[in-house]
């Protein structure tokens, strides 16, 4: 079933959210009516807009657009309560959140869940995250959270001006799990791109994979981490996974506050598997380094990182962010 908008639907000033429980095979969406990209907005809200509860499968959000939100934008209540055990009720599949626009709002997309000592919750197979923009949004942190994603398919967004206000050590997608992370621009920022916690619900070996990614001016942190907590290792139903970091553009890192760290394109933490890093490029950093190497984590290649001081002697410009190498760096354009 798919529910649309007939023309502009506005939901704003005061509360006024939308609530979706125990929904399947659902498709609610701002493109019912021709020359209206977001026909469903939410503007001016007080608390939340969107409120997720209960059993949700094969569901999609998409073409909406949110501005001035005083509180979390799309949250998925009680996710991470589901405990996982392998059975098609034990898990949410198929999630879909795509061309959302967000502007001036608190955390974007919430999608709690976690690894515990014995148990996996809020497990989401099939999860999509894609064509979102998120801007001129000071104190937001996280903009988009997943606590137990496999396979994770996130790509082709777009953040720009955010956490002016915010120095803790956050990561604008706080992914947990393993799945993709690709052609997405994140620019004048504070927090890491992607902060990546890894591990897979079962004993197949997962891949989580950042590539083709810009990521460009934070006030504070690096592009990328990988980590594996000592919590998340201490559980019973751990299992590693294997990282591939690949042609990025990154630069200008940490250029606030580099008293306590240099940022690189990333930091890297105890994994547990191996990591392949190649093809990337990183300009105008205070040093040529191209990872922060806190581990004792296995690198099986690592080659063809460019550094360059003047980001125009590998970069077409600044707005672009095309590369001048073949093969290396990114190739989107903005």
């Amino acid at each position: 079933m798919t529910i649309q908008n007939d023309g502009l639907v506005e939901l704003k000033d005061g509360y006024k959210p939308m609530d979706i429980s125990n929904v399947n095979n659902l498709i609610v969406s701002g493109a019912g009516t021709s020359g209206i990209d977001r026909g469903i907005q939410f503007k001016n809200n007080t608390y939340r807009a969107i409120a997720l509860r209960g059993t949700l499968n094969d569901f999609t959000l998409q073409n909406m657009y949110f501005k001035n939100i005083a509180d979390l934008v799309i949250m998925h209540e009680g996710l991470e309560k589901l405990r996982y055990t392998g059975a098609a009720d034990s898990y949410a599949k198929n999630l879909k959140f795509l061309n959302l626009d967000a502007d001036n709002v608190g955390p974007f997309i919430m999608l709690p869940g976690s690894i515990e000592s014995s148990a996996h919750y809020g497990v989401i197979k099939g999860l999509e995250v894609a064509n979102i923009t998120c801007v001129n949004s000071p104190t937001i942190s996280t903009i988009v959270y997943v606590g137990n994603g496999y396979n994770y398919n996130v790509h082709n967004n777009y953040i720009n001006n955010v956490n002016t206000k915010v120095d803790n050590h956050n990561g604008i997608f706080f992914l947990k799990g393993f799945g993709k992370f690709y052609s997405n621009i994140v620019t004048n920022h504070q927090g890491n791109a992607i902060r990546a916690w890894i591990h897979s619900i079962d004993n197949q070996t997962g891949i989580i994979e950042i590539y083709n990614n810009i990521v460009y001016s934070s006030r504070r942190y690096g592009a990328f981490e990988l980590q594996v907590t000592e919590g998340m290792k201490q559980s019973s139903v751990f299992y590693p996974v294997n990282a591939k970091v690949y042609n990025n553009t990154a630069g200008r890192l940490n250029f606030e506050d580099p008293k306590y760290f240099e940022a690189r394109l990333l930091d890297l933490y105890m994994t547990y598997g191996t990591l392949e890093i190649y093809n990337n490029i990183v300009v105008n950093n205070r040093d040529a380094q191209i990872i922060n190497n806190m581990s004792t984590t296995r690198i099986t290649v690592n080659k063809d990182n460019i550094y360059s001081q003047d980001p125009l002697a590998v970069l077409v410009n600044l707005i672009s962010f095309e590369s001048k190498l073949p093969g290396i760096g990114a190739n989107l354009k903005q």
